[in-house]
């Protein structure tokens, strides 16, 4: 394969029927991608995140967490990177975050903050609502938020 160009490659791909290429194609699920179709990957504290925005919103978790949707399935999913990266703290857990929740890249995962953040600094209880979330989420989560107690590593403090 090392000596294989990219025109050549290219070449003999377009030389193939599209019959041969469409029936040997691994077969794609409609399914989320392994890491978001199984709760077994997904650190505890993500999958809670998930479950109280799906739950105050009225979208699936699963619909939530593949990003796969109309506007209040974006707009739950917004939601709930949001929480999440902000009761984490260090890149290492976005980026881990953003991967739960079906971001391909975490730079695409600093777009999506942003736009959530706007939408939460425009709405008039946009920090009231997710004060309320995170308090489902942990109950030392809106203290922390706030900076009334100093941050610590969520994720361990949710598994105790």
């Amino acid at each position: 394969m090392a000596g294989l160009s990219r025109r050549t490659l290219c070449a003999g791909l377009i030389a193939l029927p599209a019959a041969t290429l469409i029936t040997n194609l691994p077969a794609v699920s409609a399914e989320p991608l392994a890491l978001t179709s199984s709760s077994a990957g997904i650190p505890p504290l993500i999958r809670r995140v998930v479950e109280v925005v799906a739950h105050h919103s009225g979208v699936s978790a699963q619909a939530i967490m593949a990003r796969k949707g109309g506007p209040e399935v974006q707009a739950a999913h917004r939601q709930a990177l949001f929480l999440a990266s902000s009761l984490t703290h260090d890149v290492k857990s976005f980026a881990t975050t953003c991967r739960h929740l079906s971001v391909p890249h975490p730079w695409i995962g600093l777009a999506i903050l942003r736009k959530a953040a706007s939408e939460v600094g425009r709405e008039p209880n946009g920090v009231d609502t997710i004060l309320e979330l995170a308090g489902r989420v942990h109950k030392d989560a809106p203290a922390m938020l706030l900076g009334d107690i100093p941050a610590y590593n969520m994720e361990a403090a949710f598994r105790a």
